[in-house]
């Protein structure tokens, strides 16, 4: 059985080998063999001059890339015929298509799935509105709402809808199909991890985000450093560290821009080291750092957005952008161990609701394929 996977995931392409520095690396995009013999995957991609680290590799046993143009630019607008062409063919040629959303060629996907009556699973991960006006540019803001409306009427439609929350999503994007609510992070049970700032000099605030991306809110959390009362260091995992916003961050002290980190074992080392994770974002789907910080028994605080409620403390929710509220919750977890205590095992309880995620997944991809 072959699957069509489609989203405008933007790869990086290099002697016809394609690379992901995101979420779609072949280790990844390899899980979906557990329900098929083959998966082609179709996204948007860009050229790069050089070969980059062979762990961001995407293609592989199996496993196909086709890049095409984004829809929306010049390119992809003059040559629409042959992208649709190409899903097209791709669609007829697979027996089911999986298309995350929101994405332009996951709504073209699932659109012209839907004319061939051929099966499909929808895979919400975020909101399409929030991500287009926060993005930064008065073009995203004017056709967000054009997005979130096309991202709507196609979800309305589904017959199997996965979202990635248990709530937020589905609020926001309903179905008359079959629905399941589960994140795409699993973890592994971890013993629970008591963790102490009482004879700290130093704390060490921690979050992993792009910088450069205005929707990820590092730049209120930057802001935030200035009325936090304690000796505290930002360390910063994401980011290429050549961004505008990053160089300027580079001469402040407190900050620590650790660039990416490819590697589990190193990502969960940086989570031993950090005494608070916060996550700033102006939208999120369910964050996966902040699971994986959970499960290291790391309190955390978070923008209140997307499916960030369904994981953070309520107490240790902010309005996305007000630095003010943010530094008066990090004072007051430092200020007071009893508090931070107890956000330590309710991190690390929170996280254990992650540790069985695939079997609900799995159960509902079987269902789906025994549909077939």
């Amino acid at each position: 059985m072959d699957c069509l996977f489609v989203h405008d995931h933007v790869f990086l392409k290099y002697n016809n080998n394609y690379y992901s520095k995101g979420k779609l690396t072949y280790t990844t995009l390899s899980k979906y063999l557990d329900y098929c013999d083959s998966i082609t995957v179709v996204s948007r991609f860009k050229l790069v001059d050089g070969p980059p680290d062979e762990k961001y590799i995407s293609c592989g046993p199996s496993v196909k890339i086709i890049g095409l143009p984004a829809p929306l630019s010049r390119e992809g607008i003059l040559d629409r015929t042959s992208i649709l062409d190409v899903i097209t063919s791709e669609i007829e040629d697979k027996d089911f298509l999986i298309a995350r959303l929101p994405s332009e060629l996951g709504i073209i996907s699932s659109d012209i799935a839907r004319k061939l009556n051929k099966p499909y699973i929808t895979e919400v991960v975020a909101s399409a509105l929030d991500c287009l006006w926060h993005r930064g540019d008065i073009l995203a803001k004017i056709y967000a709402p054009i997005l979130e409306w096309r991202t709507k009427r196609v979800i309305r439609k589904a017959s199997h809808v996965l979202y990635v929350t248990l709530d937020y999503l589905q609020s926001r994007y309903p179905t008359t199909g079959l629905t399941v609510g589960c994140s795409d992070v699993e973890i592994e049970s971890q013993e629970f991890i008591k963790k102490s700032i009482s004879h700290k000099k130093k704390i060490v605030l921690g979050v992993i985000a792009n910088p450069a991306l205005k929707l990820k809110g590092i730049a209120s959390l930057v802001k935030a450093l200035d009325f936090i009362d304690y000796s505290i260091e930002l360390q910063i995992v994401g980011g290429s560290v050549d961004s505008f916003f990053e160089l300027r961050m580079a001469s402040d002290y407190r900050i620590k821009q650790i660039g990416v980190i490819a590697e589990r074992e190193q990502i969960y080392k940086w989570f031993t080291e950090i005494d608070i994770y916060i996550q700033p974002s102006f939208t999120e789907g369910l964050p996966r750092s902040i699971i994986e910080a959970m499960s290291f028994s790391i309190p955390i605080l978070g923008s209140n957005v997307g499916g960030i409620p369904e994981l953070a403390h309520p107490s240790m929710l902010f309005e996305p952008g007000n630095s003010m509220a943010l530094a008066k919750m990090v004072n007051e977890i430092i200020s007071d161990f009893d508090t931070y205590n107890n956000l330590n095992f309710y991190s690390w309880s929170q996280a254990q609701k992650f540790t069985t995620v695939s079997k609900t997944r799995d159960d509902f991809f079987n269902l789906f394929i025994s549909s077939l």
